[in-house]
């Protein structure tokens, strides 16, 4: 993480599915500016997911000018309202979020050292 000079190397594949040789790597080099995380935002921010039914939640962060700024996976804490519905895993930049039995209305929250976002899910029964 950080600004400074990358190096971007690419292998190519051809029509077959044939890697170029990797002794052949292509390249580029670019001055890459980090900018300064500012906010963090669930994906997705809300869904509608069946009893018993999951679906995987991920983290991002972004700086000012709205562009994704790389998470250090370590410092994601997930967590879930009431102690409904199960979150796994509950450190890391992704979780699943797996329904109760009983439909309703749900919370999740992420926390990155002090920022702190959410996202709902609807719990609804399929008959």
């Amino acid at each position: 993480f950080g600004t400074g000079t990358r190096y971007v190397y690419v292998r190519f594949k051809d029509e077959d599915g044939n890697l170029s040789p990797s002794d052949e790597l292509s390249f580029d080099i670019i001055e890459y500016e980090m900018g300064e995380l500012f906010s963090i935002k669930i994906s997705p921010q809300e869904v509608t997911i069946s009893v018993g039914g999951s679906c995987l939640f991920t983290l991002h962060g972004y700086d000012l000018k709205l562009n994704e700024v790389p998470l250090e996976s370590s410092k994601v804490i997930w967590t879930k309202c009431c102690g409904v519905g199960e979150l796994s895993p509950t450190i890391g930049l992704s979780t699943t979020y797996t329904a109760p039995s009983v439909s309703g209305k749900r919370n999740i929250t992420a926390q990155y050292n002090n920022l702190k976002t959410g996202a709902v899910i609807i719990v609804v029964r399929d008959d």
